[in-house]
């Protein structure tokens, strides 16, 4: 299904802004279709009051890697994500591919910026959508204060087999899963890393999945909440930081990432219908 395709004639004022950027930061002009997926969905994001919320968003496109690491929607962070050894092949219609060993993009967005909220971090999502999985014990994203440290901020997608698919470590070290069937293996898809509350209630923080074959679900925790967020080391993506350094690298492919205020579950479909649709606007990516 496709959003405000009809409205697509003007491109958005964002994307106009994004198309300057990819070529001041090197890149090539992208195509016309490019241009016209991501003001779709910019068009999209506004009339579903998601804008304000959104603080950095790449979305991977197929253009060339500086198109592909140019932040969509720029409020914190690098412009572009600082490249640390992907190289043009790594990146398809389908979006970039990590190696599990040395390949990341540094976002510099602390946790604190996500938030509107005082700390600790009470109000913030991050988006990953997996294009291509992996079975491993690797994180997505994050960022912690140092080795072992129990002030994490990070993701893991599909973390073991046979069937937990997502693990939320959420400023401590106890984590929240999500379970699907042992046949969602490895899992793809739309991932959303969420909190919407410092308070201890249910949907307070969620892990939000979803496909073209999995209807927008969520994880529901009502566990206590931590009080305390990393705020001195950046976020990584494709891999964790540890104080500054990065490890656990991962191995999947990505077409989508978002960083921002917290979503609530209509909020969180929203996104991903829009993300779909531009996904496959663009010929790839989706699953």
């Amino acid at each position: 299904m496709n959003f405000f395709i009809a409205q697509s004639a003007a491109i958005h004022t964002t994307v106009q802004d994004w198309s300057y950027r990819v070529q001041k930061n090197g890149g090539a002009l992208p195509s016309g279709t490019t241009q016209r997926a991501l003001s779709d969905f910019m068009k999209g994001a506004d009339a579903y009051n998601l804008t304000s919320k959104m603080k950095s968003v790449v979305c991977f496109v197929p253009d060339n890697l500086i198109a592909a690491i140019t932040p969509l929607v720029k409020v914190v962070g690098n412009d572009p994500w600082t490249n640390t050894n992907f190289i043009a092949s790594d990146l398809t219609i389908a979006g970039l591919k990590g190696n599990g060993s040395d390949k990341y993009l540094t976002t510099n967005i602390k946790a604190n910026q996500l938030s509107a909220l005082p700390l600790p971090v009470a109000d913030s999502h991050v988006v990953v959508y997996v294009s291509v999985g992996a079975i491993e014990a690797k994180v997505e994203w994050g960022g912690t204060d140092a080795p072992g440290s129990t002030l994490s901020f990070r993701l893991y997608g599909h973390y073991t087999t046979p069937n937990v698919t997502a693990t939320q470590n959420y400023g401590d070290n106890t984590g929240l899963n999500y379970t699907q069937p042992s046949a969602v293996v490895p899992y793809t898809g739309y991932i959303c890393s969420n909190r919407i509350s410092s308070s201890v209630i249910v949907g307070s923080r969620d892990i939000f999945l979803a496909s073209s074959t999995l209807a927008h679900s969520s994880s529901i925790s009502s566990a206590t909440l931590s009080t305390t967020q990393p705020t001195s080391t950046g976020i990584l993506v494709f891999c964790g930081s540890e104080g500054g350094g990065a490890s656990n690298f991962s191995t999947k492919r990505y077409s989508f990432a978002s960083m921002g205020n917290g979503l609530t579950s209509i909020e969180s479909n929203n996104l991903f219908n829009l993300v779909q649709t531009m996904r496959r606007q663009l010929g790839g990516g989706y699953v």
